[in-house]
């Protein structure tokens, strides 16, 4: 805390991509005038965007490294109680893993028992690491994102949000989510998908489930979530305004 004093006390200005690292810095003593929140963005028209419709199989994904924070077991557990509630076919496709090698961590352990403990091997696909240069064609391959990123024993968290999300809305796709750091940012609740309040898998399978027998929403919030991308998340725009937040602190 003695070196953030003296980093605050020496800084003019500290950007943050969020409010939960706004909060964070403030918490940490740094005084709020000095904070200002900048987004992390995207290029839009690199993401074509396709409506989502209804077909036999509802296909899911979450995308994250095998670590606490990302909660993937949630969303295998969340996928399950789908499946129970609905009795519908879904599919979960986990992009990801513990690292380049695909090290057994106790994290990756915990996913895979989950799959083994819940029967879901017919129903879950792991799909490894995907190069970025991929990545789109993945997202574009399915209906719903789902994100259970959590808060770590060890304190870990998502800084603000994972940016698939904001890849995922610029394609269309509704996404169903905790209601972690800053993702309820990007994920308007009701308007371009689902929140869930954090942990709570119950909650999070109620949203999921919903999303899964209501397909004919999926384009609304499609569409909802593309414009929210555009007006907040556009990174020309964002650019343009940290020329902005540059000068009027030269001019102060």
């Amino acid at each position: 805390r003695e070196d953030y004093r003296k980093l605050f006390a020496h800084g003019q200005l500290f950007l943050a991509e969020g409010s939960a690292m706004r909060n964070k810095l403030i918490e940490l003593g740094c005084p709020q005038e000095k904070v200002v929140v900048h987004h992390i963005g995207v290029v839009p028209s690199t993401y074509e965007f396709r409506p989502r419709h209804a077909s036999d199989c509802v296909r899911i994904l979450v995308c994250g490294r095998f670590v606490e924070k990302k909660g993937i077991p949630y969303a295998i557990e969340a996928l399950n109680l789908v499946r129970q509630r609905t009795g519908r076919n879904v599919h979960l496709t986990v992009v990801g893993d513990s690292d380049r090698q695909g090290t057994m961590t106790a994290d990756k352990q915990a996913i895979v028992n989950a799959v083994e403990r819940l029967d879901l091997s017919g129903h879950v696909s792991f799909a490894g690491f995907v190069p970025r240069d991929r990545l789109t064609a993945v997202i574009q391959d399915h209906d719903i994102l789902i994100v259970p990123s959590v808060h770590a024993a060890d304190g870990d968290a998502e800084g603000g949000f994972p940016v698939i999300i904001t890849e995922a809305l610029a394609t269309g796709m509704p996404v169903v989510a905790f209601d972690h750091c800053d993702i309820g940012e990007i994920v308007l609740d009701g308007k371009c998908g689902f929140l869930a309040p954090e942990r709570d898998v119950d909650a999070l399978a109620e949203r999921l489930a919903h999303l899964v027998e209501h397909p004919e929403v999926w384009e609304t919030l499609g569409r909802e979530g593309r414009a929210h991308v555009e007006a907040n998340y556009d990174i020309e725009k964002l650019n343009n305004r940290l020329v902005e937040i540059y000068e009027k602190m030269l001019n102060t």
